[in-house]
């Protein structure tokens, strides 16, 4: 599922194509405005921005400095074509009308003939076109006439910030025609039949600017009004649709049925109470009939519903999670924390999740927890916000906690246990708080334990007991009498790196040994008596290099570049289910943020994206393991085979070869064996 770093949209039919960046190229069945839905990932390509004309595209890829021509005879399996370089230290913009492709970089404008996009053909490199103080900042065709922004990449002295406009009715052959000098000009503009239309620099903030360029030798601007600046601009009939990345509008429409006269009719702000300019801002759009299509910048795409363009209505957002840095669950939504927002997902499918809620902080959201009906969230300098999530898609904001000894406190990690909130604050003094939320809309404040000696890594919390680590191991608190906690018990081990619980199982990691990379194990400890664990069992760890470890329900996942996931329902015989979920792809899977699972379901987080497995044939291959040895092979055929057909009681039964659980060793289980033939269910120390 795409995350943020994505940068622009286009639409052809009833598919949106977002460049994602290292979301790689997502594409979106918009049929359906009300529901746009991720249906197809090209992780082939990183793009920064797309374009497509008819049936043939092209991105521009950041990695690799280079731009891929694309085919779309199937909408949604691209095919990728020729490769072309563009220094990406000089990037600054290309189109594609027809057959013909315009590139430019720095002071070069190039064009292409591209009927074969096979073998594009250089028709021209028009070195000379551009003066040395002139370097291409964006461009569009428009016909046989093309439009250049001008603007220094680093704002030099000398360089000419404005519009240039060239004759390519030749396109071996351009023309240059009339220069308009712009002064602070961003680049950004559209150009459709003669009309072409930016932003520009006012006395207060920005205005937008219509030009007539049908004689691209004498463009004049015929009118203009106070505007955001643009990030993006799409011309349709009479009326011009820009995003925005100014803090009070992500969207807006302006009408030019009278170009001298252009009023702004109607805008649409994403996060209306956002302080910080990136909670709303809008990267691009694409208008198709009566929606408009806008990749937001937290958000991947948002719909908008511009029947009316004076105002317009969000239909739906489709978006990733982006920095999931922790993850929970309820009535098969994902509860999503990130960078500087609070989302919820559905995922009724998984393989076609939703956004069904957004709520911009403005600030890192660190960590979720859900009991019931409440939600609490730890914001980074905001303290911790408290939700009702009695209707999980619509929660409900009830109060916030603002941190107890430094306004500039930070809350780092909540716990909600029934009617108490645990709350995790670090700023020169580490504490840990506890709250009565029996009243959620008004939270009291009971008492707190302030300890020197608290790693700030992970806390687990459980009933009235708080599982500090700290450097001689993980210290256990009495939380019962709130304003007079106690320290009961210390479970003792150096170098713990990070502790979950749920349920009556602690999984205590740490590293064990020496040598790089540092082998490293998890312990699962029993809570029956949560002031004194009993150690259950102890398993090493699939990554050395960064061991994360989440205990959800009777699942055990231990986050790495390459995800073990263990059934616990038995901590004192962990099995595991699969081990090498998803190769390590830097900037997208790893790091680890938050983990969790649910019957089949797996959800990972990283810093990029929310990625979604189904775990269900990997439980089902390693339930053959019938001796238990790790490796479904010949002899778990043979124990079912010795005991085919034979029920409980009978001299030929074997518990162990009922491997579905039915009472009767069957074909059932022979075909469940055979499905799983060969896999490995043991995982590499």
């Amino acid at each position: 599922m795409s995350g943020g770093r994505t940068g622009d949209v286009a639409v052809r039919g009833r598919h949106a194509y977002v460049a994602g960046q290292y979301g790689g190229l997502g594409i979106y069945d918009v049929s359906n405005p009300l529901t746009p839905i991720q249906v197809r990932r090209d992780d082939s390509v990183v793009p920064v921005f797309v374009e497509i004309d008819g049936n043939i595209g092209v991105v521009y890829e950041q990695i690799g400095s280079r731009v891929r021509f694309f085919k779309l005879d199937d909408p949604l399996a691209p095919t990728f074509h020729a490769t072309l370089p563009f220094s990406s230290s000089l990037f600054s913009a290309f189109d594609v009308e027809g057959d013909v492709f315009v590139m430019g970089e720095g002071i070069r404008l190039r064009t292409y003939d591209i009927s074969d996009v096979d073998a594009p053909v250089l028709l021209v490199d028009t070195g000379g076109l551009l003066n040395a103080n002139e370097s291409v900042r964006a461009l569009r065709m428009d016909g046989g006439r093309l439009a250049v922004s001008l603007r220094s990449p680093t704002n030099f002295p000398g360089y000419i910030h404005g519009l240039l406009f060239v004759d390519i009715t030749n396109p071996a052959s351009p023309v240059r025609g009339g220069l308009l000098t712009m002064p602070g000009f961003s680049g950004t503009l559209a150009y459709s039949n003669g009309v072409c239309v930016l932003t520009r620099p006012a006395k207060s903030g920005h205005e937008l600017v219509v030009l007539d360029a049908s004689d691209i030798h004498s463009p004049v601007v015929l009118g203009t009004a106070p505007a955001p600046e643009a990030s993006s601009i799409e011309i349709v009939g009479d009326v011009v649709h820009l995003t925005s990345r100014d803090l009070g509008t992500s969207y807006a429409t302006f009408s030019i049925a009278d170009p001298t006269q252009p009023i702004q009719l109607g805008h649409f702000n994403i996060a209306p109470g956002a302080t910080l300019s990136g909670s709303n801002g809008a990267n691009a759009v694409a208008v198709s009939g009566d929606v408009a299509f806008v990749v937001f910048q937290r958000p991947t795409l948002g719909a908008l519903d511009i029947a009316d363009p004076a105002s317009p209505q969000l239909l739906a957002q489709a978006f990733g999670a982006d920095g999931a840095r922790s993850i929970a669950h309820r009535d098969g939504l994902a509860f999503v924390a990130d960078w500087g927002e609070l989302r919820a997902i559905d995922l009724t499918d998984p393989a076609r999740p939703v956004g069904v809620f957004r709520d911009p902080l403005s600030v890192g959201a660190r960590h979720i927890s859900i009991d019931r009906e409440i939600m609490a969230v730890a914001c980074d300098a905001r303290g911790t916000l408290v939700y009702d999530i009695s209707n999980p898609r619509s929660p409900q904001r009830l109060a916030t906690i603002i941190p107890l000894l430094s306004p500039q406190a930070e809350s780092v990690a909540v716990a909600v246990e029934g009617d108490r909130l645990y709350v995790v604050e670090d700023r020169s003094t580490r504490i840990v708080r506890v709250v009565d939320i029996s009243q959620p809309s008004a939270p009291l404040q009971l008492g707190f334990v302030s300890e020197v000696d608290i790693e700030m890594i992970r806390f687990a919390f459980s009933g009235d007991y708080a599982y500090l680590t700290g450097s001689e191991g993980v210290n256990i608190w009495d939380m019962s009498v709130p304003n007079e906690p106690e320290l009961v018990n210390t479970l003792p081990g150096a170098l713990i790196v990070d502790i979950d619980i749920d349920g009556t199982v602690l999984a205590v990691t740490r590293f064990v040994g020496s040598g790089s990379p540092r082998p490293a194990i998890v312990e699962l400890f029993d809570l029956a008596n949560p002031s004194a664990p009993d150690l259950l069992s102890t398993l090493n760890h699939s990554n050395p290099w960064g061991p994360q470890t989440s205990v959800t329900g009777d699942r055990l996942i231990m986050l790495s570049s390459n995800e073990a996931v263990f059934d616990i329902s038995d901590p004192r015989h962990p099995t595991l289910i699969t081990a090498n979920t998803r190769p390590m792809t830097p900037g997208t899977l790893y790091p680890r943020m938050g983990a969790f699972s649910d019957g089949g379901l797996l959800l990972l987080g990283s810093q990029d994206f929310l990625y979604i497995f189904d775990l269900s044939p990997c439980i089902l291959a390693c339930a053959a393991d019938a001796d238990g040895s790790g490796l479904v092979d010949m002899a778990d055929l043979n124990l079912v085979l010795s005991a085919f057909n034979a029920f409980p009681g009978d001299d030929e039964w074997i518990a162990a070869a009922d491997l579905d659980g039915d009472g009767h060793v069957s074909f059932g289980d022979l075909n469940l064996l055979v499905g799983g033939f060969h896999t490995d269910c043991d995982p590499a120390p």
